[in-house]
């Protein structure tokens, strides 16, 4: 029994396994993938990503810039896609959250103990600003626990390229590697980047959610600082740091 579980689980984490029993709540656009929350077991939860990575970056940390001298001497990204987009998207109320999501016996809320997991489930309701690195489940977690499966999501890119493009690690030939930002009710208006660290300008919006795609300077973490058109700075997200995010480099070998 309890190898089940952990099976399930690790299942769960690599998004390589169909869980029976679903339960469809996601309404959305041009996508062919099912959108149901699999039925778990309380004790087969795993939580969002927030793994440690062993990949080493190719090049070593360099001292942080702030988002004025980014903005003024970095260089701009011109090259990134809205992949996905609501225009009309307002979280649900917290009851119907509830009801649908938290208690779902793949999250089950209540019953979780350890805060940090807790914490990492409520992330995507709670905050604004994502990064995601592909995978069909944990893009269907996010989904749910950030209460986009409320509305119409419509996808603008191709899924099989998107799925390729992101990932943790590159190896040979492979020389692209793209990241992907989520964000809530925000409209993001311009990025700009020094490095590895990266500006992204945002006007505020009553509703809506954009998913970002852009093409990263290598296979290296990023440190992105969300700011208004004013300066105003609203969140930053250090990669390998920051819960729910990954450490980027090159794969280890059998990877």
């Amino acid at each position: 029994m309890v190898r089940k579980a952990l099976l399930t689980g690790l299942c769960f984490l690599l998004a390589a396994c169909t869980v029976a029993t679903p339960t469809p709540i996601l309404t959305v656009t041009s996508r062919p993938t099912s959108t149901a929350i699999p039925h778990l077991a309380a004790s087969n939860y795993v939580a969002l990503p927030t793994p440690t990575s062993a990949h080493s970056p190719v090049s070593p940390p360099t001292p942080t810039p702030s988002p004025e001298e980014v903005l003024s001497r970095g260089q701009e990204v011109r090259r990134f896609h809205v992949c996905l987009e609501s225009t009309a998207f307002t979280r649900p109320p917290e009851e119907v959250q509830a009801k649908k999501v938290w208690e779902n016996p793949r999250y089950a809320l209540s019953e979780v103990r350890d805060p940090a997991t807790k914490k990492s489930l409520l992330s995507p309701w709670t905050h604004n600003f994502l990064m995601y690195y592909g995978g069909t489940t944990i893009e269907q977690d996010m989904l749910n626990l950030s209460g986009l499966w409320s509305g119409s999501v419509k996808w603008n890119c191709d899924y099989t390229w998107r799925q390729r493009a992101l990932g943790t690690c590159v190896r040979e030939p492979r020389t692209e590697i793209w990241a992907e930002v989520w964000v809530f009710f925000h409209r993001v208006v311009e990025i700009k980047h020094l490095g590895t660290h990266y500006v992204v300008v945002v006007e505020p919006a009553r509703v809506g959610f954009q998913a970002i795609d852009f093409q990263r300077p290598g296979p290296v973490s990023l440190t992105l600082t969300f700011v208004t058109p004013d300066g105003q700075v609203l969140d930053r997200i250090v990669e390998g740091e920051t819960p729910g995010t990954r450490a980027i480099g090159r794969c280890d070998e059998g990877q």
